[in-house]
This record gives C-alpha cells, structure tokens and sequence, in this order.
C-alpha cells in the first residue's frame, strides 16, 4: 500500500491529528532530523511559520515549538497527509494572511515583519469576534495543530504529560488530582 494515500486516509484537516502509529512515527521523525528543507512551504513561508508557532508555544521551562521541531512536523504532515484540495486551501490562506499583513504593517515583504509584529496580528487573527475568512480559519487550525503537536510530542508525553510505560490498574471515577497530580495522561 502507498503510504501517502495510508496517511491521507489517517488526517481529516489541517488542524485534527488523528494519533496513529504512522503520525507519531512522523513526528518523531522530524524531531530527529538534524536540517530541515520544508516540504510544503517555501523558505520564506516556513520561517514565518516558525515565527508563529514560536508565539503560540514559546520556550519557557520546557521546550517551545521551535525546539521540539513542531514546525518541521507541521510542514512534513501538510504533504503527507493533507490532500490537494486541503493543500490548496492552505496555500490561500496563507496568501491572504501575508496580504493582510505587508497592508497592516506597511512591510514590502513579510521577512521583513517584526516579531512584535507577528504577534499583533495573530493575536488579532485568534479573536473570536474578529473574522476576516480564509486567513483567519487557517491561522486558527495553526494554532490548533500547534497544541496537537505539542501535546503528542514525545518530550511533553514523558516529561510534562502524566505518563506510565507500564499502565497499571484501571480505577473509574477518582479524582485526577488524587491519581496524576492533576497532569492529563499522556498518550505516547
């Protein structure tokens, strides 16, 4: 069997994981991998991308999106999962996102945006009442993959999740505090 057409059949939307074997084994994958040549995005998309990621899950006591390769994941996972008609509409998403952008902040490109910058105008993309279309339902399935990603690494599984290689007993109805110390379980 294809495994492009196996990965396909595994991602509803951009912003769904579907937590497969297939899709953990990606994103190990990416976090292994020493450089990165974007696969979907061009250059230029792909660093305004881990721009934005990097707002959304910034390095504090634990690892941020750039340090768990969240961004490489994301690019790796468009391609292989995604079909054409997903892909397409990304693709215009974005462009009309970077648009909105050079017009918001009087830049001629959008490597020339500031980090500040960034983060005004995806703070405005991710208000609820602030809708502007396509530009703002693809940055919030970013977004939304984003926390996916981060939850489904294997860094926050182990280490920031609640996780039990060996699980134990089943016990219903107890008090997650009392069991997990209040972690959610981990699903690595």
């Amino acid at each position: 069997m294809n495994r492009r057409k196996a990965l396909k059949n595994l991602g509803i939307s951009f912003s769904v994981i579907t937590v497969t074997p297939s899709i953990l084994s990606l994103l190990q994958s990416c976090q292994k991998s020493t450089s990165w040549n974007p696969v979907f995005f061009n250059k230029e998309q792909f660093l305004v991308i881990l721009k934005l990621m990097e707002i959304i899950i910034p390095e504090t006591d634990i690892p941020g999106s750039t340090s768990l390769k969240l961004p490489e994941f994301v690019d790796a996972y468009i391609e292989e999962v995604l079909d054409l008609n997903s892909q397409q509409r990304i693709k215009d998403g974005l462009s009309q996102f970077f648009k909105e952008v050079k017009l918001d902040t009087q830049q001629e490109s959008i490597s020339s945006v500031t980090i500040n910058q960034w983060e005004m105008q995806l703070n405005n993309h991710l208000k609820e009442e602030k809708n502007k279309g396509l530009s703002t339902e693809i940055i919030q399935e970013l977004r939304t993959l984003t926390v996916n990603a981060f939850k489904f690494s294997e860094y926050v599984g182990e280490n920031v999740l609640a996780y039990s290689p060996i699980p134990g007993e089943q016990r219903g109805c107890v008090d997650l505090n009392e069991t997990t110390g209040g972690k959610v379980w981990s699903l690595k």
